[in-house]
């Protein structure tokens, strides 16, 4: 995974990022309280992967106004999701098999631990691209400098509405109602 983040984020897209032993992107989010979502194949090489950290502090989904308040959601309901990253050296059809078993992963991670709000970066084509996966993305802040493009800062609020809408078009399994044979 952080050989493929290098190859990646490095190699091909030009980022200005931390390199261990000039091979891996590792930063200083990537420590125990990270929890990563990973896609292998058969084979166990990697496919597809993403980052999963807490944050603590100010609650950044709120206006500007507000971030200068500690959030009363548990640090648990806000992850920022960073470093995604599919890797480059497969085809097309490969990359978009890993990047929706890598979405269901994330949704279904969200869903069972309480996520309420994931905040990221994305570039506006990766905006329309999620929105188009049913994560409804807000900007919270401008945009920011990624070596030659843009990114913004972006939350998406986790509710009933964004779970039925991936549901919707299978990237989460819809709820049982209780009580149900399964």
């Amino acid at each position: 995974m952080f050989a493929a983040r290098k190859r990646l984020f490095v190699d091909l897209l030009k980022r200005d990022l931390p390199i261990l032993a000039s091979r891996f992107v590792v930063d200083d989010r990537d420590g125990p309280e990270a929890t990563y979502v990973i896609v292998v194949d058969g084979a166990g090489t990697h496919r597809a992967s993403a980052r999963i950290t807490p944050l603590t502090g100010p609650d950044p989904t709120r206006d500007p106004v507000d971030r200068p308040v500690e959030s009363a959601a548990p640090p648990s309901a806000i992850v920022e999701i960073a470093h995604l990253c599919l890797s480059p050296e497969f085809s097309v059809r490969e990359r978009r098999i890993a990047r929706v078993l890598l979405f269901r992963h994330l949704a279904e991670f969200v869903r069972a631990n309480g996520v309420r709000h994931v905040v990221g970066y994305a570039s506006e084509p990766q905006v329309r691209r999620l929105e188009a996966r049913g994560w409804p993305c807000r900007r919270i802040d401008g945009p920011a400098p990624d070596g030659k493009r843009s990114l913004a800062a972006i939350a998406v609020d986790i509710d009933g509405v964004t779970l039925s809408k991936l549901a919707a078009i299978g990237i989460v399994a819809p709820r049982r109602a209780a009580g149900r044979a399964r």
